[in-house]
């Protein structure tokens, strides 16, 4: 009767995991530990890449929505573009880093009324944009600063966008504020109150390298 083939153990090479001669095996571990590191640096400096590609691209649309708030509501009486990076507050390290890059104006205006219709235009026009797409929860709020305090010289809005096929995060902000209050507080007299309604667009995030400037 033919005697059947015993079944193999497995067993675990005398060198280990590492089948190679005991003077070669640190040399390959050095070696992997090398490869790791370098593949590290290699994809860490692919995003900062595509990062800083982003806030360029995030540039250029904003440069192109500024044209066009500006081409249907009229020039503003200021405009302020900004570039640049900051720290969060840490006990001791920097903190998170963040990058920005906007484009800020105001306008005098001469009602409440006119500043949120001025308002709600802007909203409409990146509504518009193919490029633009406004988060959806957005879209049937109207803004309307006459609901603000009476007592408040001061109204806020926002609304949140992406640019598509862009990773930073966007948002256009309002400040209305109401001269003829600030005014009152000051203790001015004054017949003809008015106000003035601020706007920024802005993109940003958080970033893996000082792409501008930091701003203390």
């Amino acid at each position: 009767m033919p005697k059947k083939n015993p079944k193999k153990k497995f067993s675990v090479s005398p060198h280990g995991l590492l089948p190679f001669p005991k003077r070669y095996r640190w040399r390959i571990i050095l070696v992997i530990i090398l490869v790791l590191i370098a593949a590290f640096f290699v994809v860490r400096q692919v995003q900062i890449v595509q990062e800083r590609n982003d806030y360029r691209k995030a540039e250029v649309v904003l440069e192109r929505l500024y044209g066009e708030i500006e081409s249907k509501i009229g020039k503003a009486d200021k405009v302020e573009r900004k570039r640049s990076c900051s720290y969060s507050s840490a006990k001791f390290s920097k903190g998170i880093l963040r990058c920005s890059v906007s484009i800020s104006s105001s306008r005098s205006i001469d009602h409440v009324d006119k500043s949120s219709l001025l308002a709600n235009q802007i909203i409409d026009i990146l509504k518009q944009d193919t490029k633009i797409r406004v988060s959806y929860y957005e879209y049937d709020k109207a803004i309307n600063f006459s609901k603000k305090d009476d007592y408040s010289r001061i109204g806020e809005s926002s609304r949140d966008y992406e640019i598509i096929g862009n990773s930073r995060r966007c948002y256009v902000g309002f400040e209305y504020m109401d001269l003829g209050k600030t005014k009152q507080l000051e203790r001015a007299i004054t017949d003809s109150p008015g106000g003035k309604l601020s706007t920024t667009i802005s993109c940003g995030g958080g970033a893996k390298t000082e792409h501008f400037p930091v701003r203390q």
